[in-house]
């Protein structure tokens, strides 16, 4: 019995054709693995940067924002003290000369119209020198006004305060008689009063917002409008 080897020829090379189509394949599916592996780490690290940028830029807006809020708080407080304290100094000073103005003007040893003349004069060098304060109190008044928001009712409360004081601070300057006087002083000082307790308030919203800010920034900024 013989045996025809004649066919296995044929049969090893497609063998080794079939061998290498399926090396082939096993190299092409694990480079492709290989490849959407590395383009899914690379995707990991993008969207890790990006977190970590985002996180960085929205701790950057709420510093600045922080450190914005805590000035106003400083503004607010300086301001506030200053203009309460000049405004009562100013009514004190008006107070003092409205005595001197009547005890000149009562004096019968001196005679009439060197009397009015004095009396005159005493105001007017008085309204000469006080007119830088009475300039910086205006001033004053608008820019606090200027930095209270009006849709906020404590501001509101506070800028209305603030008119009051205003008013009172040109009232004064009318007056003549030192019961009107008196009555100017005691309002004055009521007001001072619910002024700062009122601003000491607002200070304290303020501030738990700069702390709140700084410890939860992202809430923060998400609260920010877009632009229109």
């Amino acid at each position: 019995m013989s045996i025809h080897t004649t066919g296995w020829p044929a049969i090893g090379a497609s063998a080794t054709a079939l061998i290498s189509v399926i090396t082939n394949i096993y190299l092409a599916r694990k480079s492709r693995s290989q490849v959407l592996e590395q383009a899914a780490n690379q995707f990991r690290q993008a969207a890790l940067s990006l977190d970590v940028q985002r996180t960085s830029t929205v701790r950057s807006a709420a510093t600045f924002i922080a450190e914005k809020r805590q000035k106003w708080i400083d503004e607010l407080r300086s301001d506030v003290a200053t203009h309460l304290a000049e405004s009562q100094e100013y009514l004190w000073k008006w107070d003092a000369v409205r005595e001197q103005w009547v005890t000149l003007h009562n004096d019968a040893t001196i005679p009439l119209d060197q009397r009015t003349t004095e009396a005159n004069k005493l105001l007017s060098v008085f309204s000469e020198k006080n007119g830088a304060i009475d300039r910086s109190h205006q001033e004053r008044h608008h820019r606090l006004r200027l930095r209270l928001n009006p849709s906020e009712p404590l501001h509101m409360e506070l800028r209305n305060i603030l008119d009051e004081i205003r008013k009172i601070f040109r009232d004064t300057q009318a007056s003549r008689s030192r019961e009107s006087a008196i009555a100017l002083i005691k309002r004055l000082s009521d007001l001072v009063t619910k002024a700062d307790t009122l601003t000491s308030t607002i200070l304290k919203t303020e501030w738990d917002r700069v702390k709140q800010e700084a410890a939860y920034p992202a809430e923060m900024i998400a609260k920010i409008p877009p632009p229109v």
